[in-house]
C-alpha cells in the first residue's frame, strides 16, 4: 500500500509526466487594408515568453510589437509565439495592400467616347473602380474582371486629368486632351453661284 501512494505521488509531481500546454497567443494590425505601400503595425498578446514574425512575403522579425511595410499583393502574417518550455503556438492576419494601374489614349475628339482600360492588385472580381478627374469629381465607374482587369468608357468635351480610385489606392494620373470639332452648313440653297 505505502509503495502505491509513492508511485502515484512521483507521478503526480513529476514534471516529465505532465504534458506542457502551448502558450495561448492572439494577433492584430493597426491596418490591414489600403494603398501600398501599406504599414502596418503587428502586435502581439499573450502569455508567450518569445515572438517571431512571418510577414508573407520573405519578410521576418522578432517581438511583441513589430512594423513592416507591404509592396501591392494580398499576404498573410503569421506569429509565433513560444513559451517558457519551448510549446509553440501561432495566429495569422491577412493584410490587403492594394495598388491600380491605368491606361488611355491622350487625345480624343470632341465628345468621343474614351475607353481607360486598368487593373487593381491584388486581383478581386466584382470590385467598384472610380474614375476621378483631378478636380474630385467622378466621371464614371466600372467593376474589375477576375483577373483584377477594368474597362471603364466616358465621353469627354474638355480637357482634363483622370485618376481611378479603390479603397484609398490612386492609379497614376493621365492628362486627356480634345480635339475640337468643327461643324459646317450651307446658307442659302446651296446650288453653285448663289
Amino acid at each position: 500500500m505505502r509503495a502505491a501512494i509513492v508511485v502515484a505521488l512521483v507521478l503526480t509531481f513529476n514534471p516529465a509526466a505532465t504534458a506542457a500546454a502551448p502558450p495561448t497567443i492572439a494577433a492584430s494590425a493597426t491596418v490591414t487594408s489600403g494603398a501600398a505601400p501599406l504599414a502596418v503595425l503587428f502586435s502581439a498578446s499573450g502569455d508567450a515568453v518569445s515572438y517571431r514574425w512571418d510577414f508573407g512575403d520573405g519578410g521576418v522579425a522578432d517581438g511583441a510589437s513589430v512594423e513592416h511595410v507591404y509592396r501591392a499583393g494580398a499576404f498573410t502574417a503569421h506569429v509565433t509565439g513560444t513559451s517558457a518550455d519551448g510549446e509553440t503556438a501561432t495566429a495569422s492576419v491577412r493584410v490587403l495592400s492594394f495598388a491600380l494601374t491605368l491606361k488611355a489614349r491622350t487625345v480624343v475628339g470632341f465628345g468621343r467616347h474614351l475607353r481607360f482600360t486598368g487593373r487593381l492588385v491584388p486581383a478581386g472580381r466584382g470590385m467598384q473602380i472610380a474614375l476621378h478627374t483631378a478636380d474630385g469629381k467622378r466621371a464614371a465607374r466600372g467593376r474589375t474582371a477576375r483577373n483584377g482587369s477594368f474597362r471603364i468608357g466616358v465621353p469627354v468635351k474638355r480637357p482634363a486629368t483622370y485618376e481611378a480610385r479603390f479603397g484609398g489606392a490612386v492609379s497614376n494620373a493621365i492628362a486627356v486632351r480634345v480635339r475640337p470639332a468643327l461643324r459646317t452648313g450651307f446658307l442659302g440653297s446651296g446650288v453653285v453661284g448663289r
